[in-house]
């Protein structure tokens, strides 16, 4: 729930939400402007179905308009071309609901338009649901006709089947995010480059935009990189709305040094109380030609020393 609450909020700016349609579908050309953008928050709803998506949006174009969903996966979900269909018929769904609504207070409907609670020059609007993947591999359907058998099914009845495609972003993939032109392109390349270390180091130290990150921004290059890390110090480089990220990475490379030294220490004293210990149970055990467990024994050696004895002296 934490990670889509965080891209939900990170979505609600609309820039971002141009900014995704634009780098993914545009190549970076300019399709739709965000203030020619209307949230429609994350609900569908037909008198039959709801279905909620990550965000939705309603996309102006002259007079028309278009219904842009955006969806978040994290892993690869095997139904989703149906599970799209499903959300884009549910807005349709919605559409024709509210032209019944209309039609059936219009003077002079014929009996077709009436039953059928649509006139005959009546239009849907467009609807479509963009797919953001941020696992490593999409390995399930791209298509509807992708999930269906059609062993023996003859091809002029195959024919009859309507496909269905899905569009996904696969965030991991991308080998060039310069199409992006807000801190999409941030989080994106956090994303895509969370698993090879000294990389991320890289790009969060030479990208300037790291240095005043939006908090949503953060938040989500957070959750969908599993660095908790980030989270844990968030007070510590959180200024008025921005989150300075290379310093947040800075904090945590010295803790690591930190740490690194003083198991370095811990482990070098181990060893000489090793060393110390294992001098004084030789000498005994020649002395008073007594064996390894009853000089550990006259000694009170430690039971995790004792392990250590028994090792280097059998």
């Amino acid at each position: 729930m934490k990670k889509d609450l965080c891209l939900k909020r990170f979505l609600l700016d609309k820039r971002r939400f141009a900014d995704v349609i634009n780098g993914f579908i545009g190549g970076g050309e300019l399709l739709i402007l965000p203030e020619d953008l209307s949230l429609l928050g994350t609900q569908s709803e037909s008198t039959r179905t709801q279905k909620y998506r990550d965000r939705l949006t309603q996309a102006a174009f002259g007079v028309n308009f278009m219904v842009i969903g955006i969806e978040g996966q994290e892993s690869t979900h095997y139904l989703m071309p149906l599970r799209c269909m499903s959300y884009d018929a549910t807005e349709y769904e919605r559409q024709a609901t509210e032209i019944k609504k209309e039609v059936r207070r219009r003077k002079g409907v014929s009996r077709e338009e009436w039953l059928s609670g649509f006139g005959r020059e009546d239009r849907l609007k467009p609807c479509v649901t963009v797919v953001l993947y941020f696992g490593e591999e999409w390995d399930g359907a791209m298509s509807l006709h992708e999930l269906i058998d059609f062993t023996d099914i003859p091809l002029k009845l195959k024919a009859l089947i309507n496909d269905y495609p899905i569009h996904i972003l696969e965030i991991q993939k991308l080998t060039d995010t310069s199409m992006f032109q807000t801190d999409v392109k941030q989080v994106f390349d956090a994303i895509r480059f969370s698993k090879e270390p000294d990389k991320f180091k890289e790009l969060i130290k030479t990208d300037p935009a790291f240095r005043e990150l939006d908090v949503e921004a953060y938040d989500v290059i957070m959750q969908y990189t599993r660095a908790k890390e980030f989270g844990e110090i968030k007070e510590m480089v959180i200024g008025e709305e921005k989150v300075d990220m290379c310093k947040a990475l800075t904090l945590l490379l010295e803790e690591e040094r930190t740490q690194g030294k003083k198991e370095g220490k811990e482990e070098g004293i181990k060893e000489g109380e090793a060393r110390a210990c294992l001098a004084s149970v030789k000498n005994l055990m020649a002395n008073l030609n007594l064996t390894l467990e009853q000089t550990m024994e006259m000694l009170g050696v430690e039971p995790e020393m004792r392990k250590v004895c028994r090792n280097r002296l059998r």
